[in-house]
């Protein structure tokens, strides 16, 4: 969930394994619209098995983009004008995004210039590899 185009109600995009991904515009008042082709991020995902997305503003420009994980296609980053549409923007991206593993992501910014993607495979491998490190060290 993310307010995608400023207007102050935050939006839904919703991944799915079988068919197209959908992001829904929050109308208010308990209303929403299927804004996904508009906003451009139906674009390459429909034959894709989606299996996470995460929304956070990776290039500082004070917009929510969209990061969506999914299984073996490569993963798809989607850049946010402000005003609800979008524009993949993977190949912009260095080989380490294909390398984050097909799961649910969490995007958090640590400070104002460190965006960190936590998936919950990686946090295990990477707690699993510090402590026999520091065990062997011993």
């Amino acid at each position: 969930m993310a307010d995608v185009d400023g207007d102050g109600l935050y939006d839904i995009y919703f991944v799915n394994q079988v068919g197209g991904n959908e992001l829904w515009k929050n109308l208010g008042n308990g209303k929403f619209k299927n804004i996904t082709d508009d906003a451009g991020v139906g674009v390459g995902l429909k034959d894709r098995i989606s299996v996470g997305a995460a929304f956070a503003d990776v290039n500082n420009s004070g917009h929510e983009d969209l990061f969506v994980t999914t299984v073996k296609e490569g993963n798809v980053l989607f850049q946010n004008d402000g005003h609800g549409h979008f524009k993949d923007i993977t190949r912009r991206l260095d080989s380490a995004s294909s390398r984050i593993p097909p799961e649910p992501c969490s995007l958090t910014t640590i400070t104002t210039a460190w965006l960190i993607c936590w998936c919950a495979t990686w946090a295990c491998i990477r707690a699993t590899r510090k402590m026999r490190t520091e065990r062997t060290s011993v």
